[in-house]
């Protein structure tokens, strides 16, 4: 299995993980739509519909820091691209997980006041662009904390 498949199985675990922590009434995912789309997972609960962009990684439990893509391949990808109300990142420990849930207009209102640690270049071929979040500046959006589901080792 290649890596990018594994990385697309994790993600779509963790979309599953945030579905225990919200409530709604219906929800479809953008791979339920056959497509990648401008969000992850988009929820409806009495009639009002919230989209979500659903992020996981492992190194930010040793670095302390969550990486916010935002070009990939030369093109605009992450923050720059998505339209979903929410940006959630799970950071996956050996025992537990942290859950940040961050409105999308606030986390672009970080970047604009340069609340970032840096911006750099990284992933396969440092083809991605990113900003370098340390999670102790976001404990304002850290909602819970549990034991993880079964992990994927990339």
């Amino acid at each position: 299995m290649s890596k990018f498949s594994n990385c697309l199985k994790q993600g779509q675990k963790y979309e599953d993980e945030l579905l225990k922590h919200i409530e709604y009434d219906t929800f479809r995912t953008s791979q339920d739509m056959g497509v990648f789309y401008d969000w992850d997972i988009e929820t409806t609960k009495d009639d009002i519909i919230t989209s979500y962009e659903v992020k996981s990684e492992h190194l930010a439990s040793r670095t302390g820091n969550i990486c916010v893509e935002y070009i990939n391949n030369n093109k605009k990808s992450g923050i720059d691209a998505t339209k979903a109300d929410y940006w959630v990142h799970f950071v996956i420990h050996s025992t537990h997980y942290d859950m940040y849930v961050i409105p999308i207009e606030r986390l672009r209102d970080l970047i604009k006041n340069k609340q970032y640690l840096r911006s750099l270049q990284g992933g396969d071929g440092y083809r991605s662009h990113f900003y370098l979040f340390p999670t102790k500046n976001l404990q304002e959006f850290k909602r819970t904390t549990h034991k993880p589901m079964c992990l994927i080792s990339i």
